[in-house]
Order: structure tokens, then sequence, then C-alpha cells
């Protein structure tokens, strides 16, 4: 009998290590989520502290039931240790969503904005084979630049509302945003072929 006492009271240490690396690691991404904060737009600025705090909140609770750990009877321990598995599991899944959310949106909608910056030199160049143009060529010219400034403008309106849109609908929207970016690449790739 005193060998499954020590056994339990092994196991329920090394859980406590565990537990603690965990809480530990819980910590360093929300301070990671936070460092990132300054980084993002206008609408990850605005959302993602209220989402940190629900985190703080969640970790607080999960430190609590760690330090119960101590003061509960064995009986109960396996059925806190789980609980606190289930907790730890339940931040670490939003951690996640959150991060790899933040990152996506930030980098998508980096790329989009140098892609858009290397639309309008694009245009300039059209614009300098407009002047060099003679005859029909010119008229020609003059409507391809109206449509693709046109485009462009549908495109940088989509960009802007795409920054400032939800987390948990900027996938959807993205897809949209990317097919008529794909139709603007192809007008460009027409002009200049």
């Amino acid at each position: 009998m005193s060998t499954l006492i020590a056994l339990n009271t092994m196991k329920i240490q090394i859980f406590k290590i565990a537990a603690q690396n965990s809480i530990d690691d819980i910590a360093e991404d929300i301070d990671d989520l936070k460092s990132r904060l300054k980084y993002s737009d206008e609408e990850i600025r605005i959302t993602l502290p209220e989402e940190i705090t629900n985190l703080q909140e969640q970790l607080s609770d999960l430190i609590n039931d760690y330090n119960d750990l101590n003061s509960i009877t064995s009986e109960r321990q396996n059925d806190q240790i789980k609980i606190f598995k289930l907790k730890r599991n339940r931040i670490k899944s939003k951690l996640q969503l959150l991060k790899s959310s933040v990152m996506k949106k930030k980098e998508f909608t980096e790329k989009i904005k140098s892609s858009i910056t290397a639309m309008d030199v694009k245009i300039e160049e059209l614009n300098v084979q407009m002047n060099v143009a003679t005859g029909d060529a010119i008229a020609t010219y003059n409507e391809q630049l109206k449509n693709l400034k046109e485009k462009k403008e549908k495109l940088q309106a989509k960009y802007n509302a795409l920054k400032n849109i939800a987390d948990d609908t900027w996938e959807e929207k993205k897809d949209s945003f990317k097919n008529d970016f794909q139709s603007l690449k192809l007008t460009i790739k027409h002009l200049f072929n």
C-alpha cells in the first residue's frame, strides 16, 4: 500500500513540474501576443486586448487549480488533474488560433500591400508607354489605363476593407479579394505582353 502511495505522490510531483512548465509556456505565449499587438493593424489592436485579457483570466484560473492540487485529497487529485489538463488544452488551442490568425492576416495584408505598390509602378510604366505611343495606340493605351486604374481602385478599397474585418471572418473575405487581385494581375500581364 505504501508503494502505491509513493507512486501516486511521484506521479503528482511529475505532473506538477509539467503543469508549471505549461503555465510558463502559456504566459510566454500571451506575452508574445502582446508584443505582436503593437505591430498589428487597427482591427487587431482593437479586438486582441480583449482576447488577451480573457486568456490571462483563464491562466489565472489555471494557476489557482495548480495551487489547489496541494490542498485536495488524493482521491480528488486525479479528477483535478483531468480538469487542469482540459483547461490547459483549451487555453493552448485559443492561443494557437489567435497567433495563427494574427500572423496570417498580417502577412497576407503586407503581401497584398506590397503587390498594390508594384501595380502602381506598372501603371506608371503604362503611362510612359502611352506617352511615346502614336495614333490609335494612344486611345487604346488610354482606355486600358482607365480600366486598369478602376480595377486597382476597387482592389485598394477591398484591401482596406480586408485590413479592418474581424479575424474570424477574414479568411472567407480573403478568397474574394484574392480572386479580384488575380484578375487585376492578369489584366496587367495582358497589357504588357
